[in-house]
């Protein structure tokens, strides 16, 4: 770049090489990986479950969309995993076996019916979306039918958090739509990618386990989102959040494709923290963070730096 760029160049440059990165970038790369990973552990968990087997043929049968969003899909990706969990370890937790087989089934129908996407979003009660490109995902209500996708997704929600979501009203969607086209507008190429990631949107209100959160995600619920409802009153807040809960999906993704974090690391007496200066101290050190912790959040502090500018 020549040194008599413009500032908006200047960050125009920088917000191109978020998205291009290799690794932590470019999410092309990191859905391939993700989708790598994904047959791995269909293929682990044939030896166990027939239709598992049955489930990774027709997943390579499917086309581009469709495999982008069955491998992001939270219901789904968690019934791999829980399948594989509970057999291995012979633990009763998580989505049961015998419903994660159910939910491998569907899906199989779904993708011999050639139909697009997943049955999640396919369901008798349509869910609103944020938007009608690829990378868009859909807005949870809580008039989903508690059928076998539904009651998957309410019973990874309660393990997880412990409290249910709310079915936001048409201002609050329209904030919603409002906030990600502003994130668009501002970090074009960032927004899309980071989006990418987030196939769901929950929004919650500010009570029980949820209260005092202003957003939330985790990688076991990968592919989900929460915000809370207390954010959609205003389009910058809305932009903010989806972008930072969106970019630790992508982050989380990169995580299920690579071995970036020794999972043993975070947990052991003498493993290094980092002082995060920002944040209160209080009696239990609260604001000296594990490597895990720390790197997932200066991924997306980096980010954001740039959308602040």
């Amino acid at each position: 770049m020549g040194t008599h760029a413009q500032p908006s160049e200047f960050l125009a440059a920088i917000e191109e090489a978020f998205v291009r990165h290799k690794a932590f970038g470019d999410s092309t790369y990191i859905l391939d990986q993700l989708e790598v990973a994904f047959r791995r552990r269909l293929d682990k968990l044939s030896a166990q479950l027939p239709i598992a087997r049955h489930f990774l043929e027709s997943f390579d049968r499917a086309d581009g969309y469709s495999r982008y969003r069955i491998a992001g899909n939270t219901v789904i990706r968690c019934a791999v995993q829980h399948a594989h969990t509970q057999i291995e370890r012979g633990t009763q937790r998580g989505v049961p076996v015998q419903d994660c087989e159910e939910i491998f089934e569907r899906t199989i129908r779904h993708i011999q019916l050639n139909k697009s996407g997943t049955p999640f979003e396919n369901g008798s009660v349509p869910l609103q979306r944020l938007g009608a490109e690829a990378h868009h995902g859909w807005i949870w209500g809580e008039e989903y039918p508690n059928d076998l996708f539904g009651r998957a997704f309410r019973q990874i929600l309660e393990q997880e958090y412990g409290d249910p979501l709310s079915t936001i009203g048409a201002d609050e969607v329209a904030m919603l739509v409002r906030g990600e086209r502003l994130l668009h507008e501002l970090v074009p190429s960032l927004a899309r990618s980071a989006l990418t990631h987030a196939h769901l949107i929950g929004c919650f209100s500010d009570v029980g386990f949820w209260r005092g959160k202003l957003s939330s995600s985790q990688i076991r619920m990968g592919g989900t989102i929460f915000l809370n409802r207390q954010m959609l009153m205003s389009p910058w807040c809305v932009a903010e959040h989806l972008l930072h809960e969106s970019l630790h999906q992508k982050f989380y993704d990169f995580r299920h494709g690579h071995s970036l974090l020794d999972p043993d690391f975070a947990s052991e007496g003498g493993a290094p923290k980092v002082c995060s200066l920002w944040n209160a101290q209080e009696l239990n050190n609260a604001n000296y963070w594990d490597t895990h912790r720390a790197f997932a959040a200066f991924h997306v502090y980096v980010h954001l730096s740039l959308l602040l500018r």
